[in-house]
């Protein structure tokens, strides 16, 4: 039964742990953290209403599994976003392909997959 229950907690670390790593700029002050449901997500600094300034980038941090879940990388943003006290976050993405395989003997196989890299920019406004 032990083996099952770190079996299952591996597979879950796996598929989900990725963390948010913030870097804030050089004139970031701390905030009063706010709900994730108050920080909107933008993904143009066209697209936001008010005028801002940068407060910091949040960068992920992740494992192999979680580059290929780009809604849980923008939802740990937003989440790390609001833990801040962000007005808001700018979601800058970078898609690209990530290839692997392995041969013994003349024998195995390669293959390329999909894989996302989800940046924000946390924004404060003026």
């Amino acid at each position: 039964m032990k083996y099952q229950t770190g079996l299952i907690s591996l597979a879950v670390c796996l598929l989900g742990c990725a963390t948010a790593k913030y870097v804030p700029s050089a004139t970031a002050a701390p905030r009063p953290p706010k709900e994730f449901s108050q920080v909107p997500l933008f993904y143009s600094t066209k697209d936001v209403s008010f005028e801002f300034s940068e407060m910091g980038r949040i960068i992920m941090d992740n494992t192999y599994y979680s580059k290929r879940d780009q809604i849980a990388q923008i939802n740990k943003i937003r989440k790390k976003a609001a833990e801040l006290g962000a007005d808001g976050v700018i979601i800058l993405r970078q898609f690209g392909t990530e290839s692997s395989g392995s041969f013994v003997g003349g024998i195995g196989g390669y293959s390329t997959d999909q894989i996302y890299q989800v940046e924000g920019v946390v924004i404060i406004k003026k």
